[in-house]
């Protein structure tokens, strides 16, 4: 039997406003976290009222990043921050939900 590491999973929700994306993400992420507790989920945000409509849970952080105005920024994000940050963070996934 192989012990392996527990999975650390970055998630992109920063183009998530309202509709569809908001209600997959407060759907979605705390019934992720419940059925794979082993597992660390960090979320990134950039609607503050998509971070408080999840539930708190000890494995699902929360980082609500600045606001972003236009295309060029999302952009810059999505191809140049995002794998950033799930490098620093020893990210095994990242999943954009965008």
């Amino acid at each position: 039997m192989r012990i392996t590491e527990p999975m650390r999973v970055l998630i992109d929700g920063s183009m998530a406003q309202a509709g569809g994306g908001f209600t997959y993400l407060a759907n979605v992420l705390p019934n992720i976290a419940v059925l794979s507790p082993e597992s660390q989920f960090r979320v990134l945000l950039r609607n503050p009222k998509l971070a408080d409509a999840l539930p708190e849970r000890s494995n699902l952080e929360v980082e609500l990043l600045e606001p972003v105005a236009g295309i060029r920024q999302r952009l810059q994000f999505s191809y140049l921050e995002a794998p950033r940050l799930a490098k620093q963070w020893k990210a095994d996934l990242y999943y954009s939900a965008g």
